[in-house]
């Protein structure tokens, strides 16, 4: 295997070291974490004093765009206990806050606009509200149509809530259209089933989606930027043909032909297929590389990407190495790996793997497979992606950085 170079990143990776505008944003590069939901919150709806620091760290590691997770612009889209609550005003203070110390740190802020659509459980006290009657995956529960006036009322939500965060001085204001979420099942044709001007042709099941860009766009000022971030495909278990970048592209390709959209962040997956979101290490590095060029062909507005980097997380681990190198690395120093680990069973911290060995928080480094290219047996967790232990995870992030001093 060719050894690392020494040359410091700017210098082997150029373009990514290069400026890059979103609208009216100008990024001093191209690295960004974006928004993705961290569960740091509690019952008040508002920035949590934890999530604050975890997004200010990003931000003084020199990411130049930080984004916050996914955010109900409508109180009968809270899905869990500790989501920000953007219908509220009370929401403002805290986000100036958090807004405020990340550009003190030399970062720009996001934050995703969401409604969770068919995936707002009936429990929760609300109704959940579709397209069309098509229960989620997730939920199992059949949702209400929404209907016109419905859909009307919502796109004043979102367009209140991000005038919201301009108040509070987020920079970057993203749509969430992705997964099977509210605004994504209305441009999937396997889900949008209506027949009146929000169904049918590509530009009726975009028609909500670009509604609700037109109204922000109307309440924020012009030095924010507007975006969105939609699903190249579903990826629904048991149906190749269903919602993938034959439908996702033509969708993108009208609504920034709209004018509505600064940029397009894609992903991939749904709740039907949660760890395609996370990409497992089984995927080819630089997931979605493929995908997102034929979007930037065909798109006239900037492209990011919003995946799992290759390597735990850690991008500079991402740069320069391999995962046999990694591997190699961590077993030199006497670091026992347990590579596509399944679990049994899970206590707190400690892990009990089907082997029956006993795995502590900190005392081995877990390089799994994942999830989704790997077989899993019947009442069995594999390690790894967003389904290990925090601490555990914490070990696999604290294995990979000590490879870099190895």
């Amino acid at each position: 295997m060719p050894k690392p170079s020494s040359a410091p990143p700017e210098v082997r990776y150029p373009h990514l070291f290069s400026p890059i505008s979103l609208g009216p944003i100008e990024l001093p590069h191209r690295v960004i974490i974006p928004g993705h939901s961290m569960v740091h919150g509690d019952s008040s709806g508002l920035i949590t004093e934890r999530y604050h620091e975890y997004l200010l760290t990003r931000a003084k590691g020199g990411a130049a765009l930080v984004g916050i997770e996914s955010a109900p612009v409508h109180p009968h889209s809270l899905t869990w206990t500790g989501q920000l609550e953007l219908w509220r005003d009370e929401i403002i203070e805290s986000l100036a806050r958090t807004a405020d110390a990340v550009h003190a740190a030399g970062s720009k802020l996001s934050i995703i606009l969401w409604h969770g659509g068919h995936n707002v459980s009936s429990m929760r006290g609300a109704v959940a509200l579709a397209p069309s009657a098509i229960p989620s995956v997730q939920i199992g529960e059949v949702p209400k149509v929404i209907s016109v006036n419905e859909i009307r009322n919502l796109v004043g939500y979102y367009a209140a809530a991000a005038e919201r965060c301009a108040r509070a001085g987020v920079d970057v204001i993203e749509v969430q259209t992705a997964s099977d979420y509210l605004l994504g099942s209305f441009l999937s044709p396997q889900l949008n089933h209506r027949t009146d001007g929000y169904g049918g042709s590509v530009g009726n099941r975009c028609r909500f989606v670009i509604e609700v860009l037109e109204a922000i766009r109307g309440r924020v000022p012009g030095e924010v930027a507007v975006g969105l971030r939609t699903s190249v495909g579903h990826a629904i278990p048991g149906d190749p043909e269903g919602y993938g970048i034959e439908e996702s592209l033509p969708a993108m390709v009208t609504i920034a032909n709209a004018g509505v959209t600064d940029y397009v962040s894609v992903m991939s997956g749904s709740n039907a297929s949660f760890a395609e979101t996370i990409s497992p290490m089984s995927y080819p590095r630089v997931q979605l590389a493929d995908q997102a060029a034929r979007f930037k062909q065909a798109l006239s507005v900037p492209v990011t990407v919003a995946t799992a980097s290759a390597l735990f997380g850690d991008p500079e681990l991402s740069l320069t190495g391999e995962l046999p190198l990694v591997a190699r690395r961590l077993r030199s120093a006497g670091i026992k790996i347990h590579g596509g680990t399944l679990v049994r069973e899970v206590k707190a911290d400690t892990a009990i793997t089907v082997e029956g060995d006993i795995l502590g928080p900190y005392d081995a480094m877990v390089l799994s497979m994942g999830a989704v290219a790997n077989p899993v047996p019947h009442g069995v967790t594999p390690i790894g992606d967003c389904l290990a232990p925090r601490m555990i995870w914490s070990a696999v992030q604290d294995g990979a950085r000590l490879a870099l001093t190895l």
